[in-house]
């Protein structure tokens, strides 16, 4: 299975993953380009942002439908 399918199919389970998870799920650095492929293939995919006291906590990504 490749990195895309490996995303997909974490995000096809309906809640947020975070980047770090993804990261570690897939062995790749590049997860936020294979969300890109995964948009331009039309799947409605969201990221959102979390700061904790002003700083950076977390970056999840969900698959809307």
């Amino acid at each position: 299975m490749n990195t895309k399918h490996t995303i997909l199919r974490a995000l096809q389970k309906g809640k947020p993953v975070t980047l770090s998870r993804l990261t570690d799920m897939t062995g790749s650095t590049k997860v936020s380009t294979r969300i890109s492929d995964l948009r331009k293939d039309g799947h409605n995919i969201v990221n959102s942002i979390s700061y904790k006291q002003g700083a950076f906590l977390k970056s999840t990504y969900t698959l809307l439908p």
